[in-house]
């Protein structure tokens, strides 16, 4: 009988090194599941977790133009590092990253006649959204000022199992420059920093950056491949994975509807089977609002061996506790268990799984 037990906060012990991964790896993005447990103890489910500064309990020193400081108060730096550090005592495997902009930035956030709005021809500042514009990200001391505020936000939570987030990865040539400057210079300022940054539905030419990550969101990416090829999708993220700093963790987000549970049962089992990332299956655009699935809280312990790397055939991954499987033929097929094991769906037991054209499946021990 598959028991799926409900995680607990513990309080362990403090490391300076992070213990190995469980699996799976599941990501929250700003908003935590459906429910009606506090923030951050339903945060303890997640192996990443994406927060704004002021739910992390940081808050920029007051200022009529919000983005144009640099640095947090006091106060808020000792509620941010102990909230962090908290967490992460209890989670010794998680990761946790803070949302900084370098992209674009609210109206307000900066003085209107500020040389680091970028601007049309007539003068104007560029929209990005209502409300929201888009910045030079190529102005050096724009560059600057954007990582003195990432370096700020890294060093207030502690730099133990946390890290930055940036949005918006941008591909012209004048975008790379500014983001290859940034990531140098934090780099350079906090050079253990974990940074992840959103490549949203871009899963192409990342190679450029990849060196300067931790982690890449791929945001709906799954679905917008322009050749459709949603394996070449998951070689990709693979080989960039494999590009860049350590440690290293991508999520793979999906999004849904809530009722789909083959399409979110198949992409979780297909981010097991090629890469050691952690995976989102989001119900709606609106926040990454979801709800907890049940095979997410499966105990796969730690993979016996390296991830897959999509070549047309059927594989399996062994974990410690259970395997994935996946088929991407167009033909059913029956693959061998090393023991009797379990389907996290079905439950079925058995020694083998069956498997349709393009499914997946998770079993435990």
């Amino acid at each position: 009988m598959l028991s799926l037990l409900l995680p607990v906060l513990i309080q362990a012990v403090a490391t300076s090194t992070q213990v190995p991964a469980q699996f799976p790896r599941i990501a929250m993005l700003w908003s935590p599941y459906d429910g009606t447990e506090p923030y951050w103890q339903k945060a303890n489910r997640y192996s990443l977790v994406l927060v704004g500064s002021s739910e992390a309990g940081l808050e920029w020193t007051k200022d009529p133009f919000k983005a144009a400081v640099e640095s947090f108060s006091p106060s808020s730096v000792r509620v941010g590092s102990r909230r962090i550090n908290d967490f992460s005592r209890a989670n010794p495997s998680s990761q946790v990253i803070v949302e900084s902009y370098f992209f674009e930035a609210n109206k307000g956030d900066y003085p209107e006649d500020s040389p680091w709005w970028e601007r049309n021809a007539d003068g104007s500042r560029t929209t990005f959204w209502p409300g929201c514009y888009n910045m030079k990200t190529d102005n050096p001391d724009y560059v600057t000022h954007i990582a003195n505020r990432i370096s700020a936000t890294d060093k207030a939570m502690g730099g133990k199992h946390a890290g930055v987030y940036i949005d918006n990865l941008r591909f012209d040539s004048r975008a790379k420059s500014g983001w290859k400057s940034l990531l140098n210079q934090i780099h350079t300022y906090r050079p253990g920093m974990f940074v992840m940054a959103n490549a949203g539905w871009d899963s192409t030419d990342l190679a450029w950056v990849a060196p300067h990550l931790n982690g890449i969101m791929y945001e709906d990416s799954v679905d917008h491949t322009a050749d459709n090829n949603q394996e070449a999708f998951y070689k990709r993220v693979s080989d960039y994975d494999s590009l860049m700093r350590k440690p290293t963790l991508s999520v793979v987000e999906v999004f849904g509807q809530k009722s789909d549970r083959d399409k979110a049962y198949r992409e979780l089992v297909r981010t097991l089977v090629y890469t050691n990332d952690a995976y989102l299956y989001s119900d709606n655009t609106n926040g990454h609002r979801h709800v907890w699935r049940p095979e997410w809280s499966v105990k796969l312990g730690q993979p016996l061996e390296g991830h897959g790397t999509p070549n047309g055939k059927v594989q399996l991954r062994n974990f410690q506790r259970g395997a994935v499987v996946w088929n991407p033929t167009a033909m059913p097929v029956s693959v061998k268990l090393r023991s009797r094991m379990t389907e996290v769906r079905s439950h079925r037991a058995g020694l083998s799984a069956q498997l349709e054209p393009h499914t997946g499946a998770m079993f435990v021990r």
